[in-house]
């Protein structure tokens, strides 16, 4: 009878260790264990290309990371006005060595602007992210890092995304003019230690 206090209490520390933060170093994977796989994503969307690049598959050292994102209209007007956030265009990252992601912080705002047919529009990824009192040490120092030394050495996959509505024509259905178009590509970080 008295097996069952000891059996339950060593599933509970076994499963104490198992939630616990533990060590980062060995939950980290190795950055050498993922493949970058594609730099360039194109997506055709109707009248709209949109383009989401990185500059290299590797960055090395203290290099920064340059990335951007292009919406390109294709329609047949010579114009088009676009309705969106602060800009139409979007990042957010993942780290997966870590599982952290890193958000774009953008102004909610509306504004309009006048894009030429065959002229690309291009936004520049900056530095985002933040942290708060629920997050943990590791991801405070993960984010903290980032903003005095760019990116952390890691494997980073990128959601871009363009947002936007048209000017509705005469006679549309007013929700068939919202422009969501979504692409993905990866790269990696490695930084030089000492």
């Amino acid at each position: 009878m008295r097996k069952f206090p000891i059996v339950g209490l060593l599933l509970l520390v076994l499963l104490g260790g198992c939630l616990g933060n533990g060590n980062q170093a060995e939950t980290i994977k190795n950055v050498d264990e993922f493949n970058s796989l594609q730099k360039v994503a194109e997506v055709k969307q109707g009248d709209f290309i949109y383009r989401l690049i990185s500059d290299k598959e590797e960055y090395k050292g203290n290099e920064p990371v340059k990335l951007y994102a292009t919406i390109e209209y294709i329609g047949e007007r010579k114009e088009i006005t676009l309705f969106h956030g602060f800009t139409p265009l979007g990042f957010q990252l993942l780290e997966k060595t870590r599982n952290y992601k890193i958000d774009q912080a953008m102004p909610a705002i509306l504004k309009s602007a006048v894009y030429k047919k065959g002229v690309p529009v291009r936004t520049d990824y900056t530095k985002s992210g933040g942290y708060g009192e629920t997050d943990t040490k590791a991801y405070t120092n993960f984010i903290k890092e980032l903003w005095s030394d760019g990116l952390p050495t890691g494997y980073y996959v990128v959601d871009g995304s363009a947002q936007f509505y048209t000017e509705s024509p005469v006679g549309a259905e007013p929700d068939k003019n919202q422009i969501m178009i979504n692409a993905q590509i990866d790269f990696k970080v490695v930084r030089l230690v000492g």
